[in-house]
């Protein structure tokens, strides 16, 4: 500062020789300010990187011209770089940052005039800890061909720096070094190079700029030059020709000499809908699809079979989409099917073809969704599936199909459920009882003595449950009994049918032929298996301990057998309509409706109710009778026992069919359910809720 001192008195004074008349004789010295500096690159506390090079920036402001300043960076002492500092007061220097530890950068600045600053900050210094590389391909179970570039692609990370200031470096134990590569900002290292073919050690070298590395390495096999592969499609054959909306199934079978079928690339193409698939190969090389939404035109269909190294081949075939007819418009008989009912698919609108091509059917049935193939389709325009394919609970579906030889319409459809059966009549005798359903399927329950059960399962047209021994006759109309046999009662030998009704006494039967004639047989002692003396035609017979009555056709009753309390000796005048044979006592109905009864009344069971009210059906007991009440199918019971809450009381509801005999009833209810009531020492009033 002398100097600068020194040399600004000189020039004052020279100045004040010259000329200046000044009233104050001082003199006023113009000192020199220290510059500022500032180092901006780091601040204190910052950390950096071992072997690492690092750019130091500072600042430098001064009242002096700042070309002639001086800057030195110095770390420890040890001085980095020396320089000038440039027009916008910035010093900048590169600097090679030592092993790890504390270290103490500082920047000392002199300006022109010698004046001196100095800025220190302390910066930690990291140990350096090596990148890592990872190789993606290739891939040891890769196929890879000599004369195709492989591709080489992995990742570097640095913990400590950006991916961008690695170096990686591609090499192969057979060729040497493959390639340099800089990563990008994510450290994808990515290239490609020609390998020869043989085994090789793939290594993937990432380098820091502290010129720290990492290492991944792969063994692969090149093999030699790669072939195309083949290809040819195998359906649907060219020209082929199908109804719009009608799915086409499409298979090619691709081969390759060089790598798995299943690996190839694959693409069918329309040159009118553009790409329709990219379904891979199976192992076997099968490459499938369906299709049903191609455009109306003739399409020129492509496969396309692209190897691992780009090598393709194509096949091509023609196919025309055409007008579909229409579909047909059909219906199930009956709608509301029962297990033994046929079903049929019959067409009641026919399908239109657009071109007015003649046209064929055929159906096909699906029972519970699933093709049935027990029934074979047929051309014709409808179809049956007979009722031993049915069983109740099942749906049932018809699909007819119209095609004009080229193209198949859509089905016309119909569906339905085969319902359950509903029992249509009841039969009871002592100590078991039968039911027939809708199906003319035989169900049996009781006291199984003597087989009396045995006609259970089976068709019938009518059954009737006797003392110990049970008669039906089947859907030809033959009579058959199981049972006791004491009497002969079971032995239907001398028979000569068909029958149409039949009823059970004690140890006897008599049935009415189709003729309208009656036949008895069984236990005789009293002329009740002897109805000689009936020689109308008749229409219905009810038999009971030792006698029976039956109704001819002229609505007059024949009686025959015992008449102990005039059981077989009806009131004249009566017109009937039904009959039904108790212990000691008969009811029936009069054409009317009305009841009519006669014989034993000790308890009242001759005595039917009183009024207006006409009837439906009529059974009788030992000790009660009952009917169904035509108005509301009410069963309404009379005799012993029969009040509410008493043995014999019916139960509520509605009714369509009723039989009693000993001390027990039963009744068929409107929903095709058997309910009885009575003693029950066997069983017999406990009719299954499912039989089918």
């Amino acid at each position: 500062m002398l100097g600068y001192g020194m040399r600004s008195v000189g020039v004052m004074l020279t100045l004040f020789a010259v000329g200046c008349s000044c009233s104050d004789a001082g003199l006023s010295a113009i000192q020199n300010e220290a510059p500022e500096a500032t180092i901006l690159s780091h601040e204190d506390g910052d950390e950096v990187v071992e072997g690492y090079t690092v750019e130091l920036v500072g600042s430098v402001i001064d009242d002096r011209d700042l070309v002639d300043a001086v800057a030195t960076f110095n770390a420890d002492g040890e001085e980095v770089c020396s320089t000038g500092v440039d027009d916008a007061g910035l010093v900048e220097c590169d600097w090679l940052v030592p092993d790890a530890g504390e270290v103490r950068v500082r920047l000392d600045v002199t300006d022109s005039d010698g004046a001196t600053v100095s800025e220190n900050i302390d910066l930690e210094v990291l140990v350096n800890t090596a990148p890592s590389a990872a190789i993606s391909l290739p891939q040891e179970t890769g196929a890879y061909f000599s004369n195709i570039d492989v591709p080489l692609e992995g990742v570097g990370v640095d913990l400590e720096g950006s991916p961008t200031e690695l170096t990686a470096v591609w090499s192969s134990n057979v060729d040497g070094e493959l390639g340099t590569v800089t990563p990008d900002s994510s450290g994808n290292a990515n290239t490609a190079a020609p390998l020869t073919q043989g085994a090789h050690t793939i290594t993937l070298t990432v380098t820091d700029p502290g010129n720290l590395s990492g290492t991944d390495t792969v063994d692969i096999t090149v093999g030699p030059p790669n072939s195309p592969p083949d290809c040819e499609i195998v359906a649907p054959d060219d020209g082929h020709a199908v109804g719009a909306g009608n799915t086409i199934t499409f298979q090619g079978l691709v081969a390759d000499a060089d790598q798995e079928p299943e690996t190839i690339e694959i693409s069918w193409a329309s040159d009118m809908d553009g790409q329709i698939s990219t379904a891979a190969p199976d192992l076997s090389g099968f490459t499938t699809f369906e299709r049903s939404s191609l455009t109306q035109a003739v399409h020129q269909i492509t496969l396309t079979a692209t190897d691992a190294a780009g090598l393709d081949c194509t096949d091509s075939v023609s196919v025309e989409v055409t007008t579909t007819p229409s579909a047909a418009v059909v219906h199930i008989e009956p709608q509301n099917p029962e297990s033994a009912d046929d079903l049929v698919c019959i067409m009641d609108y026919p399908a239109v073809d657009a071109e007015g091509d003649p046209l064929t059917y055929y159906v096909e049935w699906l029972r519970d969704g699933v093709l049935h193939t027990e029934t074979e389709t047929t051309t014709i325009t409808d179809d049956t599936v007979e009722s031993g394919h049915t069983s109740p609970g099942q749906i049932w579906q018809c699909n007819m199909y119209a095609t004009d030889g080229v193209a198949t319409s859509l089905p016309g459809q119909d569906q339905v459920t085969v319902e359950n059966p509903s029992a249509t009549w009841v039969t009871t005798d002592a100590h078991h009882a039968c039911q027939l359903d809708t199906n003319n399927l035989t169900t049996c329950w009781g006291n199984p003595d003597h087989s009396v059960l045995d006609l259970h399962g089976g068709l019938l047209l009518d059954v009737d449950a006797g003392d110990n021994h049970t008669c039906g006759i089947d859907l030809n109309g033959d009579m058959a009994c199981v049972g006791l046999s004491n009497f002969n009662q079971t032995d239907t030998s001398g028979l000569v049918g068909p029958f149409v009704q039949a009823d059970a006494g004690d140890a006897h039967t008599c049935a009415v032929d189709s003729f309208g004639g009656i036949q008895c047989w069984g236990n005789d002692d009293n002329g009740q298996a002897d109805p000689s003396g009936a020689t109308n035609t008749y229409s219905e017979v009810g038999c009971s301990f030792r006698h029976c009555c039956a109704v001819a056709t002229d609505n007059t009753m024949d009686c025959w057998g015992a008449d102990t309390y005039d059981r077989t000796t009806p009131p004249p005048l009566v017109e009937w309509d039904r009959v039904a044979a108790g212990t000691y006592h008969t009811c029936g109905l009069d054409t009317g409706g009305a009841i009519k009864c006669f014989g034993r009344n000790h308890f009242g069971q001759s005595s039917p109710p009183v009024g207006s009210e006409t009837y439906i059906a009529i059974a009788t007991a030992e000790l009660f009778s009952c009917a169904i009440q035509a108005s509301d199918g009410a069963v309404v019971c009379w005799g012993d026992q029969t009040l509410a809450g008493q043995t014999n009381a019916p139960p509520s509801g509605v009714f369509i069919a009723l039989d009693a005999a000993g001390d027990s009833a039963c009744a068929v209810n409107d929903a095709g359910l058997t309910e009885c009531w009575g003693t029950d020492t066997h069983g017999e009033s406990f009719p299954p809720t499912e039989w089918w």
